[in-house]
């Protein structure tokens, strides 16, 4: 009896140190959370929004009259005539196209539908494919990439780069039978900034267009959201490694985690609900393990490859009223499978709303 009075309170004073230990961290995990709350307040503060030809005179995401006029002027730049083109060089190495020969190249705009085409006559081409905001066109891509084989280009010398905001796939329509692995996803939060840095500093001789580089990198980064970015980050960092902050950190991880998937599951169902109340006769989904938490939580910690979704089947031609969320992206509408379905035509005449758009 005795013995099993000091295992109660040996097991009680056990609990009692837990408590004592759970309640420390949950007042830390609050200090850290208010900390980590006060330097964003501070930096956004402290943020000016500086002066920018670009916003003035365009619409911040024009991709034809803005962008891609821009980046081709860039990439086209000599500082003499006979002068090589230190940016197009940069560029092409950046983006895996080191091999291209320059003595040749020129640089285009809106060729044959091209946002942006570099080529030479040795039969080399870089396609980019600008897209900010805009949803794909069917066989975009691929229809790119047959307009150059039919102009004689090799396969092996085509390089096709999809310059996007985050650095997102296209879509399998745009792809149409290219293989994945054929396109470079480039974005303008990652790959831009860094090289454009480079070429402002190429341009230290010439105070305009040195300028007008800098007004275009703010512009990127307000565009995606990164321009004060570098300095909020390194603040973080300093206030994750202080006492026991990297375990609370990692502790407060898994909880995001979890918290987003409930957030996913949630917003599932609110879609769900909204539907079959103004669609009271729609049919039940074509898979409901898509809108699952097993699926969702594969979404949440599997990266790229991992989406989740509904589709609702309308009628017997494989059309759907789908809504689909992949890499932080939600489309919504008529899905079809270009082979099932026999009226694609026509569904694919309907106009694809905006992503950002909330259904």
């Amino acid at each position: 009896m005795a013995e099993d009075a000091g295992r109660a309170l040996a097991a009680e004073a056990l609990l009692k140190d837990a408590a004592l230990l759970y309640e420390k961290d949950e007042e830390d995990c609050r200090r850290l959370l208010a900390a980590a709350a006060a330097r964003c307040r501070q930096h956004r503060a402290w943020r000016r929004e500086p002066f920018n030809l670009f916003s003035k005179l365009f619409d911040e995401s024009d991709e034809v009259n803005l962008h891609s006029r821009f980046l081709k002027a860039l990439l086209d730049h000599r500082e003499t005539p006979d002068a090589p083109r230190a940016n197009l060089e940069d560029f092409l190495i950046v983006v895996g196209c080191g091999d291209f020969d320059l003595n040749s190249a020129t640089v285009e705009r809106e060729r044959g539908h091209i946002d942006i085409l570099v080529s030479n006559t040795a039969g080399q081409a870089v396609v980019i494919e600008n897209k900010i905001w805009a949803g794909d066109q069917r066989e975009q891509l691929q229809r790119y990439h047959e307009s150059l084989t039919n102009r004689g280009y090799q396969d092996e010398h085509i390089h096709l780069l999809y310059l996007t905001p985050y650095g997102h796939a296209p879509s399998e329509d745009s792809k149409g039978s290219l293989d994945a692995a054929r396109i470079a996803c480039i974005s303008y939060a990652r790959t831009l900034p860094p090289w454009l840095e480079r070429c402002q500093e190429r341009a230290h001789a010439e105070p305009r267009w040195r300028e007008a580089i800098e007004q275009y990198l703010n512009l990127v980064r307000k565009l995606t959201g990164t321009g004060w970015r570098k300095e909020y980050m390194k603040g973080l960092k300093e206030l994750c490694i202080q006492g026991d902050n990297p375990r609370l950190i990692h502790d407060l991880a898994e909880a995001l985690v979890s918290a987003k998937i409930d957030l996913l599951s949630g917003l599932c169902e609110s879609i769900e609900k909204t539907l079959r109340e103004r669609i009271p006769d729609l049919p039940p989904s074509h898979d409901l393990s898509h809108c699952s938490l097993d699926w969702i939580r594969g979404y949440v910690e599997g990266g790229k490859e991992w989406w989740f979704g509904q589709g609702y089947p309308l009628g017997s031609n494989g059309a759907l009223l789908a809504f689909y969320m992949h890499e932080n992206e939600m489309d919504y509408g008529v899905r079809c499978d270009k082979e099932r379905q026999e009226g694609y035509g026509e569904v694919g005449t309907i106009p694809r709303k905006d992503s950002r758009t909330p259904p």
